[in-house]
């Protein structure tokens, strides 16, 4: 079962993987290893999509960023496993709420760790202080303004 779950996490096509997560999802949760199985396919989803989604919104997005993106799409992918949702039979019905679910996952994830929100204040205050305007000579300008008049 081991070398299984590798050559699933590993080199598998992604439309096998999704088949494969699909079955164990809908059809063979009670099997004693569903839930590996369904792990085994969905975790590289989550690791390409937090690796695309962190570079979309930095340019140069960090391991740490890169992290928390990815854990908030693990636990959105067992999440999904366990709340036993009863999807409708449309085509890729599952593939679509599986890839939702990771991508909210993904987000709530990096911007509901308390860090961030706090790097987040930070950042903003810092940017607020640095754009103050610069200190204005009013009486020079009341100068300049008299003589533009004078002439």
């Amino acid at each position: 079962m081991s070398d299984l779950l590798h050559h699933l996490f590993v080199a598998t096509d992604p439309h096998l993987r999704f088949d494969i997560a699909e079955v164990a999802y809908r059809y063979d949760r009670n099997h004693p290893n569903a839930f590996d199985l369904f792990l085994a396919c969905t975790l590289p989803f989550a690791k390409k999509a937090a690796h695309r989604k962190a570079q979309k919104l930095f340019f140069y997005p960090s391991d740490w960023q890169v992290e928390l993106m990815y854990d908030g799409a693990v636990a959105a992918a067992v999440d999904v496993f366990q709340r036993n949702v009863t999807l409708s039979p449309t085509p890729n019905a599952f593939r679509r709420y599986l890839l939702r679910a990771l991508y909210c996952g993904m987000l709530k994830g990096y911007f509901a760790s308390r860090k961030t929100v706090t790097f987040a204040q930070s950042e903003i205050v810092r940017a607020i202080r640095t754009q103050r305007r610069p200190s204005r000579n009013t009486v020079e300008e009341e100068m300049i303004a008299t003589n533009s008049w004078s002439r």
